[in-house]
């Protein structure tokens, strides 16, 4: 049994598509072209569905402490991920630039609860996936098939509903955090 697992932070800890839309909420609400969204309609990477926003101001927002000041997690993710870094040793993976990764794991060492997990940044600047990662051995948690399509996870899970980054994986999904515990024989 493997004794390494690795996570996915936007869309597998973090409710990032919930964060980004209440931000642009609050941002955009007076604006004469705003039309509300519901976060549970958002289905493209970009935030296309954002119209009063452009790509640079959607992506300003991830590498600004509101972000992680109004951060929405995913339900269940801090029992969950207490409940496999028990277990597991534990390591938060993710995508950004220099400012975003600072601030999460800032956010992940002071502001957040979970404990006993280590954080690994890849950067944009460097990097197109997290393949340069070992996770040999190990199992992984992503929302965005490239991603586990190209790691060399023993055990790979695609996490959350279906969006067209991840539509056509065809290994384990699981959609939810009890789900994962679940498939993890880990007590719920």
């Amino acid at each position: 049994m493997s004794h390494n697992i690795f996570i996915d932070f936007d869309g597998v800890v973090s409710n990032t598509i919930k964060t980004i839309v209440k931000l642009y909420d609050e941002d955009y609400c007076n604006h004469p072209r705003y039309k509300k969204v519901s976060w549970l309609d958002v289905n493209s990477w970009e935030f296309d569905e954002l119209k009063c926003a452009t790509p640079e101001e959607i992506d300003e927002y991830f590498k600004h402490m509101r972000f992680f000041e109004n951060i929405v997690l995913m339900p269940n993710v801090e029992y969950a991920l207490n409940k496999i870094s028990e277990n597991y040793d534990t390591y938060i993976v993710s995508m950004g630039d220099n400012r975003n990764l600072f601030l999460k794991r800032l956010w992940l060492s002071v502001y957040s609860g979970f404990k006993n997990i280590q954080f690994i940044g890849c950067n944009f600047a460097n990097y197109d996936n997290k393949s340069h990662i070992d996770m040999s051995g190990g199992i992984f948690i992503d929302d965005l098939a490239e991603n586990l399509e190209t790691s060399n996870a023993d055990i790979k899970i695609c996490f959350g509903d279906v969006y067209p980054w991840n539509k056509d994986w065809k290994g384990q999904r699981c959609y939810n955090w009890f789900e994962t515990l679940r498939y993890l024989g880990l007590e719920v």
